[in-house]
């Protein structure tokens, strides 16, 4: 992402310059596979070949120890069970909308923070794929995720304020749910996660 030119006779500029990372590489590039992983399971409901993958790519384990039990991908009773507690809680929640910051925000689709999102993208020659992001609007809380895990690796300053902006909306969508152990974790997950990468 490009940097913006700093006059080093404005001292909260050089201040700003001058900000040690937030988190070591080691460190950024574990909270990038966790967002990646938590990305793709708010855009994703579980499904065989999603878990499969999870479990190709060593994920598995990692949501394990996070409290994260994945089905066995031939339980189709526990996978079916689990597709319809993500609509009743991602797609179509009733006591708020799907996870979308504009609709959060201004209650409609496509507002401001998707065109900060956008702006973002571009300055940064980020694109989301439509595969990674299911065609999710680019304000929905997976896409966010996403593009955090993008920009992390590209200015961990900039991440963090990314996450100040576009994460922290979050936390009303982000309770326990009712009936679902599974995504009342993963809602303490991300809860967790974005507090502490805006932090």
């Amino acid at each position: 992402m490009a940097t913006p030119r700093t006059n080093s006779k404005d001292p909260e500029s050089q201040e700003n310059s001058e900000r040690p990372a937030p988190f070591s590489p080691q460190e950024t590039q574990r909270l990038r596979e966790t967002a990646v992983l938590f990305s793709r399971l708010l855009l994703h409901e579980l499904d065989s070949r999603l878990i499969l993958e999870l479990e190709r790519i060593g994920a598995k384990g990692l949501l394990a120890e996070m409290g994260l039990d994945l089905p066995l991908a031939d339980d189709s009773n526990a996978i079916n069970e689990l597709a319809v507690q993500y609509f009743e809680v991602f797609v179509n929640p009733s006591m708020v909308g799907p996870p979308i910051q504009s609709l959060a925000e201004e209650g409609k689709y496509l507002g401001q923070a998707a065109k900060g999102i956008e702006e973002i993208a571009k300055a940064a020659a980020l694109s989301f794929d439509p595969d990674t992001v299911r065609g999710a609007p680019v304000d929905h809380l997976g896409s966010e995720l996403f593009m955090w895990s993008e920009l992390a690796t590209r200015d961990s300053i900039a991440a963090q304020e990314f996450a100040h902006r576009h994460l922290t909306w979050a936390h009303a969508h982000l309770k326990p749910q009712q009936g679902s152990k599974f995504y009342s974790t993963l809602a303490k997950l991300v809860r967790e996660f974005i507090a502490l990468v805006a932090a």
